[in-house]
């Protein structure tokens, strides 16, 4: 296959991989299928100690087989204390396999140094041969290190798969919602026209329709992108998941090795952001008019305009100056959610700083609008029910003006531990907007 191209297809994972400076050798060992195929090879032979028997043990370290009396004796030398011994009629077990790893150029010499610049584990000579003047450190201390990232990741997959499955219900609710509501439409749609008989018939059809075809767009937009975009997200952490569950059974240099790739792929999901969900509500207002006026008998759809997004926000927030969120498109109209931290002086001689959060009007004619605006702070691991919630209704009268709430909590609120707004360094909101 080097022969063709330069790079090779992992049968393991399908990621293609540029060959390494070395050649094939290079390429990561997976010892514990090359430990499997070296048992199958050995089964059978003789002794290498003493010629006579036949061997029942391998040693990887001497890579020698024994018998019996020559693995008690290869046992009692203090050299050999540490060597790793597997029964040739057993099954190898990764554990075994795993027990001390050796350097894959120096067999006899124990992987003691992780190179920082080349991201490799080493012995002692790779260290001084290979990865002179390099930056290192202690294989113990890249270790550690390895395993606070490694639990740090699987915390933020957690949450992140959490939050796609608390979004995919709420999409779900939405639309079994929209579908209830459209069925009310409907129905009363059908009482008021069966009170004025076959002279409002038509219009009984026409609107009807204009229902049944603002439900069907509503529900494409949820199945079609949201869902779709929802799933795909948990899909992909599912299989992230799978990841880190396998390499808890890798050896713990491979680990070192597999933490950095694995992050790649767990901060694209995390930081995938939740996709709007736009809809249009439609309300059936009867009305007590008399004929002629045919309208005014059978009433009128008023239509409402709601979207509902969520917007993630680093909590290093610098004293004084605006963050401002994506634009949220509902109609003609753009609107973002703005945080701002601050100091209350009004508190003197001991000012206390304080968080606020507004919702801006970015576009748009003259013409006031008016608009019902919710805004929710998440909780950590929790879902709307648990989140600090403020809502109203205002009037943006041009573009560029603002409304919301200047003291929403305070910047100590927000950062208390125990209050869990702040997680992987982040604080997120639910915002929800009617027209």
């Amino acid at each position: 296959m080097m022969e063709v191209t330069n790079r090779l297809t992992c049968p393991k994972c399908r990621k293609v991989h540029k060959i390494p400076l070395g050649g094939a050798s290079e390429l990561t060992t997976n010892f514990f299928v090359d430990a499997k195929s070296e048992r199958k090879r050995r089964q059978g032979s003789n002794c290498d100690s003493c010629k006579k028997k036949n061997a029942k043990w391998f040693c990887s370290n001497c890579d020698h087989n024994m018998c019996g009396s020559c693995k008690a004796t290869h046992d009692s030398l203090l050299v050999c204390k540490d060597h790793c011994v597997h029964s040739l009629s057993k099954k190898i077990s990764l554990k075994s396999v795993n027990k001390h790893r050796y350097c894959t150029k120096h067999s006899k010499d124990k992987v003691e140094f992780y190179c920082t610049d080349c991201s490799k584990p080493m012995c002692m000579k790779c260290k001084m041969l290979f990865h002179c003047g390099h930056t290192s450190e202690d294989i113990d201390d890249s270790l550690a290190k390895a395993k606070a990232v490694f639990e740090n990741l699987q915390d933020k997959l957690l949450s992140a798969q959490k939050n796609l499955e608390r979004e995919i219900a709420k999409c779900e609710e939405s639309k079994i919602e929209r579908k209830k509501r459209s069925k009310e439409q409907c129905q009363t749609i059908d009482q008021k026209a069966m009170e004025i008989m076959q002279t409002i018939q038509l219009m009984q059809c026409r609107l009807k329709a204009s229902v049944t075809d603002n439900l069907e767009t509503e529900l494409g937009h949820l199945t079609n992108v949201v869902m779709d975009m929802l799933q795909g997200s948990h899909k992909d952490a599912l299989v992230v998941a799978e990841k880190l569950e396998k390499i808890h059974k890798l050896h713990e240099v491979d680990m070192v090795e597999a933490v950095p790739l694995l992050a790649e792929d767990i901060n694209v999901i995390y930081n995938r952001r939740i996709p709007p969900r736009y809809h249009k509500n439609m309300d059936f207002n009867t009305s007590e008019a008399t004929p002629p006026a045919v309208d005014d008998l059978l009433g009128e759809l008023n239509l409402t305009q709601l979207a509902k997004f969520q917007e993630r926000f680093n909590a290093e927030l610098k004293p004084g100056k605006f963050n401002r969120s994506r634009v949220c498109k509902i109609g003609y109209h753009s609107f973002t959610l703005d945080v701002k931290r601050w100091k209350d002086y009004r508190t003197r001689p001991h000012p206390v700083e304080q968080f606020g959060v507004f919702c801006s009007i970015g576009d748009g004619d003259s013409t006031p609008v008016d608009a019902f605006i919710r805004v929710q702070l998440l909780r950590h691991g929790s879902g709307d029910d648990d989140a600090i919630t403020e809502e109203g209704k205002f009037t943006f009268k041009i573009p560029g003006s603002g409304h919301g709430w200047k003291r929403f909590m305070t910047w100590d609120q927000v950062n208390d531990p125990e209050e869990r707004f702040v997680s992987f360094g982040e604080m997120i909101f639910n915002m929800t907007i009617a027209l």
